[in-house]
């Protein structure tokens, strides 16, 4: 719990304040732009795009993905950190959230446990 108040406060007190946290925040976006790319990749693939990734309210939830992505690695890289370390740091983030939507395991009717399912909804479209 302490952990996390840390981590809230830390939040509060970070800005971009120089150029550099703003290159490292646009390389951790890129990164994030590559994980969401092969997101969209792997459902195509499956041949069944859902319905809602035509609202405006999916898309908007991508663009807040890819941004939490930049800020999460402006906010967590160090001095120096290489171009490559500021893209897995990006990439990481989109990952994490479609590895959690994902593993979050429903019951099914027969009361069996499946992870993911085939209706169109936004947590079966992170989790694909």
């Amino acid at each position: 719990m302490s952990g996390a108040l840390i981590l809230i406060c830390h939040a509060r007190k970070m800005t971009i304040n120089s150029e550099s946290e703003l290159f490292e925040m646009a390389v951790g976006a890129c990164g994030a732009i590559i994980a969401e790319v092969l997101h969209w990749h792997r459902i195509a693939r499956r041949g069944r795009w859902p319905k809602y990734a035509k609202s405006l309210r999916y898309w908007f939830i991508t663009f807040l993905v890819v941004l939490a992505g930049g800020v999460v690695t402006a906010a967590v890289s160090t001095p120096g950190s290489s171009l490559l370390q500021l893209l897995l740091l990006g990439v990481a983030g989109p990952q994490l959230l479609h590895s959690a939507a994902r593993s979050h395991a429903t019951t099914g009717p027969d009361k069996g446990v499946y992870l993911g399912s085939e209706t169109d909804t936004l947590r079966g479209f992170l989790g694909t």
